[in-house]
């Protein structure tokens, strides 16, 4: 079911694709992948909030997957949930130093939370940009 639900989201029905992804977590509550793919559609979809919620989830399983506090990271700040934001791109930045995403995520957290907070965004976007070139956000970020 879950990898029916991936294949639905890479045709571009994410209606689908949640619910195929839902059944195999109910299947298998604790398969972290799911909840986390299921974060993945959720946050194409626009909705930030419930996309936090699966991460949530799926940390809770994996909780040394920097991937998954990174992506979560992204969801909060999207949803406008700068502090929290902040802190799970800085637990994913623990576990993974050279993570890309991780660095953008908090560079768009930071960026986010005024200007006090936001005066360490470009070092973070330049980071992120040099971990991985062809990191497009980072480099708009810029």
């Amino acid at each position: 079911m879950h990898l029916l639900g991936l294949v639905f989201y890479q045709k571009g029905d994410a209606v689908t694709a949640m619910e195929h992804i839902r059944r195999a977590i109910e299947t298998d509550p604790r398969a972290a992948m799911y909840h986390a793919n299921l974060g993945r559609v959720l946050m194409a979809q626009g909705l930030a909030s419930e996309a936090a919620e699966a991460y949530r989830d799926a940390v809770a399983l994996t909780p040394n997957d920097a991937a998954v506090h990174s992506d979560m990271a992204a969801a909060l700040v999207t949803a406008g949930d700068f502090d929290a934001a902040r802190s799970r791109a800085r637990l994913a930045l623990e576990l993974a130093p050279d993570l890309a995403p991780a660095h953008l995520n908090l560079g768009l957290a930071l960026q986010g939370g005024g200007a006090s907070a936001a005066a360490g965004a470009e070092n973070c976007f330049r980071r992120a940009a040099a971990l991985d070139p062809n990191l497009a956000d980072a480099h708009q970020a810029l």
